[in-house]
């Protein structure tokens, strides 16, 4: 098992090891009587322990005689292999055990892991004669280091005819995650031969990216022509959605994908470049893309995407849309282009889109800067509203206008999930949508707290309760800042007006509490009214009447009101909690300004 100096397995998959070892030195009545108690983990827990396994190590390291050393270069540790040189039975046993129950495996368990094989061929041999993962339904590589990771070489070793999935995904700044069209070729060809169901395929290639042969040392143990991925494509006649990049638009590939039967999903990402060539458009002939209802395009630039609104055969039966456009260089020339041009284009040509997500800034948020918000026009406004969405995402962007809120809810009178995360509401408005939005599961908005009024009459301002609605997200900026009884009477009001639903902060939101003490506070705020009704329960059910010193003053008794007790439990979670956030600031300075005197 492991060994100082040598690759760690997974605590839980070393457990029958144990077992092994010590049934290898027992009698066989002890053995018996061991193997009737662990009976419950071989036939239940081990099977589903070794049903997902992150990190292929743990499974070569089965063959008898393997070893592994943790080495060290220029970019880091990494993990090298010896197996055995032949691979027959006597090795093989352990392996063969374990090996049916993996139907998910991931090559790499962390995503800055390397692996180095000294001798590939024992394995490569072994995985030529038999599947090596009978039951393998989908085979992940998900690593930082695409120039090292040799996907052509773990492809052929894993590939199979149950594997349904092939994923090997990239970060948004995927110019360096792309591999080559060469590594794309050795891919796709592989799974042809190897497992021509498969049903989804996500992996990206770029003519520009090197080929990397120096670096992928293990994929040169796997020979092959360089025959244009495209051409491989059509023998996916099950494939239901394949996730790539810009070359998936191109006439030949395009062409490929129109042939098959059950695409239903096509994923684009855009590389990160100043100049992208806009693909001519493909003339697709009748039928094509029979069933394909959902597209995705990332990273997307100016005047790259209106071409693709001139094949009727690929947008016409569009149900679901999600654009990612990437921060503009020029702002008003490129949002003009995106509000003025490109979604009335979509509207138009895609008339049955019910799902709509519209990201104007897909890139990686630092909270020290400001973000891009987009200025959403009225004329895209109008193109959309033609639509009957169920579902409508618009990020980083608002609209200025009294009126706004009016259209908002009366546009989509079906629409399930609202999310204009950046579009300023005000709280007594929030009726609004509940009144005439009955279908309302998920709303994300800018909620200003501070437009709540000093003294309400909730009943007053809720004539009706939405029970529907499950999640309110926003950024909840000054939450933390409410004193006990505000934050009563929003307690009692949103309870009163979306009993079932939860205060969600968006992602942003805790990005800047990183940085910002305050916005831990105000999480940490929206957290508790999260719990309030438990912590009330708890009053209730115990009659907790001692005072708490970290409240600065007494808990509420159980025969006290509701809004009372909800603004006792605020100030006590808030007092504790800015007490822990001032402290850990405090010990923060203390250190900077000793490493300064230092």
């Amino acid at each position: 098992m492991n060994s100082p100096g040598a690759y760690s397995m997974d605590k839980f998959f070393c457990i029958p090891e144990l077992v092994r070892i010590t049934c290898s030195f027992g009698e066989p009545e002890d053995n018996a009587h061991l193997a009737l108690t662990c009976r419950t983990l071989f036939a239940y827990a081990i099977p589903a322990a070794w049903t997902s396994v992150s990190g292929v190590c743990q499974l070569l390291l089965l063959l008898n005689n393997s070893t592994s050393s943790i080495r060290e270069d220029s970019k880091g540790e990494f993990c090298e292999l010896k197996l055995p040189e032949i691979l027959n039975e006597a090795h093989t046993t352990r392996f063969n055990f374990y090996a049916p129950f993996v139907t998910s495996l991931d090559i790499f368990k962390y995503q800055d892991d390397r692996i180095s094989i000294l001798n590939p061929q024992p394995l490569i041999q072994f995985a030529n004669v038999r599947e090596l993962l009978p039951n393998l339904k989908c085979l992940e590589l998900t690593t930082d280091w695409k120039r090292r990771f040799n996907c052509v070489f773990w492809t052929n070793i894993f590939a199979c005819r149950s594997l349904l999935e092939v994923n090997i995904p990239s970060s948004s700044d995927c110019e360096r995650e792309f591999i080559s069209d060469a590594a794309a070729s050795g891919l796709t060809s592989t799974l042809q031969r190897r497992s021509s169901h498969i049903q989804k395929l996500t992996f990206f290639s770029h003519r520009n990216s090197p080929v990397d042969e120096e670096e992928n040392l293990l994929d040169r143990n796997f020979n092959h022509d360089r025959t244009p991925m495209h051409t491989f494509l059509p023998q996916f006649t099950s494939l239901t959605t394949i996730n790539g990049s810009i070359g998936l638009l191109e006439s030949p590939a395009l062409l490929a994908l129109g042939s098959l039967p059950e695409l239903k999903h096509l994923a684009v990402l855009y590389p990160m470049e100043d100049d992208i060539p806009e693909p001519d458009p493909t003339v697709l002939p009748p039928g094509s893309f029979p069933k394909l209802d959902t597209l995705t395009l990332t990273n997307v630039v100016e005047h790259t995407a209106d071409f693709i609104w001139t094949m009727p055969a690929l947008v016409t039966r569009l149900q679901s849309l999600t654009i990612n456009f990437q921060p503009p260089y020029n702002q008003e020339d490129e949002t003009g282009w995106i509000l003025q041009s490109l979604i009335p284009l979509i509207c138009t040509h895609s008339p049955h889109i019910k799902e709509m997500v519209l990201e104007f800034n897909y890139t990686i948020f630092d909270a020290k800067e400001e973000r891009y918000i987009c200025n959403f026009s009225e004329t895209a406004f109008d193109a959309l509203a033609k639509l009957k969405l169920t579902h409508l995402e618009v990020l980083h962007a608002r609209m200025v206008g009294e009126a706004l809120t009016d259209r908002l809810v009366n546009t989509w009178p079906q629409i399930e999930v609202l999310r204009w995360t950046h579009q300023l509401v005000k709280v007594p408005q929030l009726s609004q949508f509940t009144k005439r939005l009955p279908k309302l599961k998920r709303l994300a908005l800018s909620i200003d707290l501070n437009s709540f009024p000093d003294k309400c009459d909730a009943n007053a301002l809720v004539d009706i309760t939405h029970p529907e609605l499950r999640a309110i997200e926003s950024d909840f900026h000054g939450l933390g800042s409410l004193d006990g009884i505000s934050a009563a009477e929003l307690f009692v009001y949103l309870r009163k007006l979306v009993p079932h639903a939860k205060l969600e902060p968006l992602e942003a939101a805790y990005l800047e509490s990183d940085l910002s003490l305050e916005r831990k506070l105000d999480l940490a705020c929206a957290m508790s009214i999260n719990l309030m009704e438990m912590y009330i329960d708890i009053i209730r059910t115990h009659q907790a009447k001692e005072p708490d010193p970290a409240s600065g003053g007494c808990l509420p008794t159980a025969d006290e009101s509701t809004s009372t007790q909800a603004a006792a439990i605020w100030n006590a979670v808030r007092n504790y909690t800015r007490d822990i956030i001032l402290a850990k600031r405090d010990k923060l300075e203390q250190t900077a300004s000793e490493q300064t005197s230092h």
